[in-house]
């Protein structure tokens, strides 16, 4: 019993040090996740008020890119720094079925995630990143399986641009 006792303190008293040398064999790198840019563009100014945006707006702005991705012309609409930009056009061209049509069923919500004052040369503008659910529908002709039709709930972040009056 006073032997166990004994063992018992030993083995907390070493605990410490046996740990840190088990845990020092696991270690991994960490890779960041990748995010977009948080930064202002040069001449603009935070509002303390936010907008709402206009739901007929960003309407608009998915039935845009939508048109885009079923004509092949997404390019345009992504943003210069958009994450893997390339990469999702190649991966778009590759493997989406060429006859595919992306069509918007709804938009469940919006959400404003920044709003700026941005000076432009017409006066300025109010520009709103905006974050939209929306569910789509992708339809194609698969040769084995005949018409199809998939639905999916996707969440897209449009760029939204209003004049302040």
């Amino acid at each position: 019993m006073k032997l166990s006792r004994i063992f018992l303190v030993m083995m907390l008293a070493l605990s410490p040090f046996l740990s840190g040398i088990v845990e020092a064999r696991g270690f991994r790198s960490i890779l960041p996740i990748a995010s977009p840019n948080d930064s202002l563009p040069k001449d603009a100014e935070i509002l303390k008020e936010r907008k709402l945006v206009r739901i007929d707006l960003v309407q608009e702005g998915v039935e845009a890119i939508l048109k885009a991705w079923n004509t092949g012309e997404l390019d345009p609409l992504l943003v210069k720094d958009f994450f893997d930009k390339s990469r999702l056009l190649d991966v778009l061209n590759d493997t989406a079925p060429k006859d595919a049509r992306l069509r918007l069923l709804s938009i469940r919500g919006t959400n404003t995630l920044q709003q700026f004052r941005m000076k432009t040369e017409q006066g300025p503008d109010r520009v709103s990143h905006v974050s939209a659910i929306v569910d789509l529908q992708i339809e194609y002709i698969d040769p084995q399986q005949g018409f199809v039709q998939l639905d999916s709930t996707n969440e897209f972040i449009l760029e939204v641009r209003e004049p302040i009056s």
